[in-house]
């Protein structure tokens, strides 16, 4: 597949200098709360958050979108845990992101095959997964990858760019929830999951396979499987 051009995002919250990326990997560049097709309907709260990554060519720092949602209520002892989503293939624009989902792009007209439209429903159709995670108490990160929204190309099925994307967020989760929390009474604790379809489900693959790497040490555990009685842990600790 080829990669479109490196084009400058028009929402000016989604375009990153290089004086915004001068943190770590995981570190938040800028975040504002959300609403809309892209938001889950049963967070208590959705943050669009802008994080900075790391660019797999050269290993240069760049900006990654996505979205943070809360549960209802408070969090547990410990902190809630978290569900990585790792999105299937949605294709490479900008326009094509995931958090950017909105009825503006749904109406785009193509008399046969409205191919926004298309695409809100591929965007849609995991909510109903998603939803039922934050209804039973985890909070739910959901990364744009590299390039959809930010600026630059989508390594597509690179792996290793994927699966930073799908860490990092979990490490931007945690700095915006935990910020003022005194330690020990964290919001958002160190456990979380991966859990991808598609394309997302080789990404998730991915994160052990090419572990160890730094971004895993934003848990103490990391669980790539949700199963309904148990977790496996992951070889890659």
């Amino acid at each position: 597949m080829g990669l479109l051009p490196d084009t400058e995002p028009v929402d000016t919250f989604y375009q990153v200098g290089a004086n915004n990326l001068v943190g770590e990997h995981g570190d938040v560049i800028r975040v504002r709360t959300m609403s809309g097709p892209a938001a889950l309907e049963s967070a208590a709260a959705c943050d669009l958050v802008i994080y900075q990554s790391t660019r797999v060519s050269d290993g240069a720092p760049i900006g990654v979108s996505g979205i943070i949602a809360m549960p209802q209520g408070d969090p547990p002892a410990g902190g809630w845990s978290v569900v990585s989503w790792s999105h299937g293939t949605v294709g490479v624009a900008d326009r094509g992101a995931p958090s950017l989902d909105s009825e503006e792009l749904a109406d785009m007209s193509d008399l046969t095959d409205p191919p926004m439209t298309v695409h809100r429903k591929i965007n849609a159709a995991p909510h109903v997964l998603l939803n039922e995670f934050l209804n039973r108490g985890w909070v739910v990160v959901m990364t744009d990858y590299a390039g959809p929204g930010t600026r630059g190309p989508h390594p597509y099925l690179f792996g290793t760019s994927e699966g930073r994307g799908v860490l990092d967020i979990v490490r931007a989760a945690r700095a915006v929830h935990n910020r003022d929390r005194p330690v020990g009474q964290e919001t958002i604790s160190r456990r979380f999951v991966i859990v991808g379809h598609s394309q997302g489900g080789r990404d998730r693959a991915s994160v052990c396979a090419r572990a160890p790497s730094p971004a895993v040490s934003v848990a103490s555990r990391a669980q790539p499987g949700v199963l309904a009685t148990r977790h496996r842990r992951c070889p890659c600790q």
